[in-house]
């Protein structure tokens, strides 16, 4: 369960990180294959401040759970709980602030769940 749980955590961040990056090389959107129309309901004139959010806020949570993996540290299953809560959270606001969602919004938010449950399971503990 340990391993699957840092190949989730992984995945998470090379998605987070490559499409905050994405965001950040193309603001217009190009790259992710997103009109700016998207936006519509949120103050952003572009992708470059949802790309650092993404970076920086849900990114560098996923990161430190990653680090927490690779040394073996006793809170690498917290951190990852915390990873997939910060996930949650950016899906939530995506759903509330986009004129559109897309299938990889609804896997994202299933992929944090997973990660959530897989954490909150290997710890002892059960959400549902």
């Amino acid at each position: 369960m340990s391993r699957l749980l840092f190949i989730m955590v992984l995945l998470g961040f090379v998605y987070f990180v490559g499409t905050g990056l994405l965001m950040l090389f193309a603001p217009d959107g190009s790259l992710i294959k997103l009109p700016l129309s998207v936006l519509g309901k949120s103050s952003f004139q572009d992708f470059k401040i949802p790309g650092l959010v993404m970076i920086l806020g849900v990114g560098t949570i996923l990161l430190i759970a990653l680090f927490q993996f690779l040394i073996h540290h006793a809170r690498r299953y917290q951190w990852s709980a915390f990873a997939a809560i910060a996930m949650l959270i950016w899906t939530f606001f995506q759903f509330s602030y986009a004129d559109t969602s897309v299938w990889i919004d609804l896997f994202q938010m299933t992929h944090a769940m997973f990660i959530l449950l897989i954490a909150l399971q290997i710890r002892g503990r059960s959400l549902i």
